[in-house]
């Protein structure tokens, strides 16, 4: 059972994971330690807002580019298409910003989706080359957006902007790099037309795709969001929420390390589905265990001013333990292009959350938005997969 589990793909590529979702963790819980509860809440705003500004301008592609794509060319001209519509929808975006006094977030949106984590050059560079190169990959553009934000932090002492200013520094950078990457793969513009007329129409798919993206991450982001609107306090219960999401994110690590190395061998060979939900069925469950000690040990040692928080943590680890489950399902569905099915899905869910949500706020809380996280992740665990039983 643990040779089955220990595989050098797995451990290059979950050894890249840990890196850049461990520099992340050590920067937040720096930052949590150093900053005010306010301060901190603020930083996580802009944060979430990044990210999920990110997985919309992203539309998708990075899920599509790993799902669809087989040849070198397709993936290079796929890679470029991505690029350019990624650009057009930030420029789309800017009223929307501009209305909320969000505009300086603009170049961090884009720079989270074609560069970082989840980003469409990460999706190009693992199918393109192999795991091992987007590790290597991953595990640099880690380290210096960290470093950038560590240095914002410390050193210019502007806590809230941590995840803003070391996106402007290094957004030039990557992209002159993927400019370079497509003139080294012998970019045509002559086969990019014919391939951008073919791509065109999988923009309806694309959509889907951006469903499904949100979905993964508004299941618990956007419960930040509704506590900025409901909240007499936002900035402080942000920061209590967000503290025990970035501890219970953790678990995310298992299904994208293993599903993300194997996706090759899922398209080809469907039965591997049973030997490959089986890790991720063990090892989220091993996890769980080890994040429950571990958070209750910080909060009543070196975080005290969260240490109110343990019910909510443990609320939030049941509803990711769910995701993590949830995530071959939905991979699975993709790879046979069940997009419709999981669009419907994720959208009823989501809805569902959020009017629930705004029930329950009022009477329990940070409590009652998380359990109405767990309640919906926990329904489309099941019918994600009932249906994922029924196509592949």
């Amino acid at each position: 059972m643990i040779r089955n589990l220990i595989n050098k793909k797995y451990i290059i590529y979950g050894l890249s994971l840990i890196f850049s979702r461990g520099i992340e963790l050590l920067i937040l819980f720096y930052t949590a330690k150093l900053l005010s509860k306010n301060e901190y809440g603020e930083l996580e705003f802009y944060k979430k807002v990044i990210e999920l500004g990110g997985a919309f301008v992203s539309f998708g592609f990075p899920a599509l580019i790993l799902t669809y794509t087989r040849s070198d060319k397709s993936k290079l001209y796929m890679f470029s298409f991505a690029s350019f519509i990624s650009v057009s929808l930030i420029i789309i975006l800017l009223p929307v910003l501009l209305y909320m006094n969000l505009t300086f977030l603009s170049i961090p949106i884009l720079f989270y989706a074609l560069f970082f984590t989840g980003s469409i050059t990460q999706s190009y560079i693992l199918v393109r080359y192999n795991s091992d190169m987007v590790s290597y990959y991953k595990i640099i553009i880690s380290f210096l957006f960290y470093l950038g934000v560590l240095v914002t932090v410390v050193w210019f002492q502007k806590g809230k902007y941590a995840y803003v200013l070391p996106a402007y520094i290094l957004f030039p950078v990557f992209y002159l790099l993927s400019i370079r990457e497509m003139l080294i793969s012998q970019f045509n513009w002559s086969i990019f037309i014919k391939y951008y007329k073919h791509f065109t129409k999988l923009l309806s798919a694309s959509f889907s795709l951006v469903i499904n993206n949100f979905s993964n991450i508004m299941f618990l982001y956007t419960d930040i969001f509704l506590i900025k609107y409901l909240s007499n306090k936002p900035n402080i219960e942000i920061a209590d929420y967000s503290f025990s999401l970035n501890v219970a994110n953790i678990l995310i690590m298992i299904p994208l390390t293993l599903v993300q190395v194997d996706i090759e061998k899922l398209k080809i060979h469907p039965e591997y589905f049973k030997k490959l939900n089986k890790k991720i069925i063990t090892l989220v469950v091993f996890l769980s265990l080890f994040l429950a000690i571990f958070y209750y040990i910080i909060t009543k040692s070196i975080f005290i001013k969260y240490q109110n928080t343990l019910i909510l943590f443990l609320i939030l680890l049941i509803a990711k333990i769910f995701q993590s489950f949830s995530t071959i399902n939905g991979t699975s569905l993709l790879i046979r292009k069940k997009f419709n099915i999981t669009v419907i899905i994720n959208l009823i869910m989501i809805i569902v959350n959020v009017v629930i949500s705004f029930i329950l706020y009022p009477f329990l809380g940070l409590y009652g938005i998380a359990l109405t996280s767990l309640i919906c992740l926990v329904l489309r665990f099941i019918v994600l997969n009932l249906f994922r039983k029924k196509y592949f």
